[in-house]
């Protein structure tokens, strides 16, 4: 660490760029460095949250020991590639809205609770224009393992690459205005239980960030339930990882499952899990429906707990993923300002 430091400031005089350059290059790698440690959970998160996926399995676990046996371990990273390209520019201009709307002369001396609310709330809704394509494009490549990005890119056109923008905003947008205020009211206490120790503030930053994000997941849950539901296409039958004759034995109850699914079956498949069946044909690769639609089928077909598939997922990647990503987000950003790099104040 040391080593590096001096390295740093050895190269102090090119390192030094414009305030709001430097707030997007620490926003991209703090949000990188988040994403990568918990997109295994992303990535059940989602199956579990697919239609196919509801009648297939019956609990995180199922999923994870079904993509290990079917995928290996690298199935759990199916699509990271695009999380990781897609992560810097959407941590980048969530924290720099954030940190804009926050520091706006407006609100004078201290921000009130209704301008962080609302500072949060603009950081979810303006991140949409960059989510929103890559989401789409990584809820795919996690559902369809045969399909590679340029695949699902042909697939999707222009156009379809912003099917369920909606049900994105929505829940990025009530996700930051629920999580910027409890970390910035959390961080505070946090480090002041922790004491003054200078190493305490990664800490204070990482316990307030997974404070902050576990009830930010549970609530913005429902809509990245219908966000899914969107953005997977409709009209699939199943697609088993191994071939059908590799496989004979668990082909019909897969085809079984996943045709329950499309159909509006209820319920979970019995018995151990028997094979991923990605629930987007090419076909019909756009999103369809609008969110009060796609609520609607779910509530009518499946119930009101359907709406909570993968929350426990959601909150196990969430509170550490924003955990990191404000814990290195707030050590780069302290460490630039005590080099002069970026200017003081929060």
């Amino acid at each position: 660490d040391d080593m590096l430091w001096c390295l740093l400031q050895a190269a102090a005089p090119a390192l030094v760029l414009p305030p709001p350059v430097m707030s997007l290059g620490i926003g991209s790698v703090a949000g990188a460095a988040g994403a990568f440690v918990v997109y295994p959970l992303d990535l059940i998160k989602t199956r579990l949250q697919s239609s196919a996926g509801a009648a297939l399995y019956s609990n995180g676990l199922d999923a994870a020991a079904d993509v290990w046996a079917n995928e290996g371990p690298l199935g759990l990273y199916r699509g990271v590639g695009t999380q990781l390209v897609g992560v810097a520019p959407e941590k980048t201009l969530k924290l720099f809205v954030n940190d804009a709307v926050r520091g706006a002369p407006v609100w004078g001396a201290a921000v009130p609770l209704h301008g962080e609310v609302l500072a949060g709330f603009l950081a979810g809704l303006c991140q949409v224009v960059v989510t929103n394509p890559l989401e789409i494009t990584k809820v795919r490549l996690q559902l369809q393992p045969s399909a590679s990005v340029f695949d699902v890119l042909r697939d999707l056109g222009f156009r379809g690459l912003y099917g369920g923008a909606g049900a994105t905003a929505l829940r990025d947008s009530t996700f930051s205005a629920c999580l910027f205020p409890l970390f910035a009211h959390a961080k505070p206490l946090v480090a002041a239980w922790l004491g003054p120790d200078a190493d305490s503030i990664a800490y204070a930053s990482f316990i307030a960030g997974a404070i902050a994000a576990t009830p930010a997941a549970l609530i913005a849950t429902p809509a990245d339930v219908v966000k899914t539901r969107l953005q997977q296409g409709r009209g699939a039958l199943a697609e088993c990882v191994a071939e059908p004759e590799a496989q004979p034995e668990v082909q019909p109850q897969l085809v079984a499952a996943s045709v329950a699914a499309f159909d509006g079956g209820a319920g979970r498949a019995a018995g151990p899990s028997v094979g991923w069946a990605p629930p987007a044909p090419r076909e019909a690769s756009a999103a369809v429906g609008s969110v009060r639609e796609a609520a609607a089928d779910i509530l009518r077909e499946e119930g009101v707990a359907t709406f909570w598939d993968g929350s426990v997922e959601r909150v196990l990647r969430s509170a550490p993923q924003f955990g990191v990503t404000l814990a290195v987000y707030d050590a780069l950003r302290v460490a630039c300002v005590e080099h002069g790099w970026l200017p003081g104040g929060s």
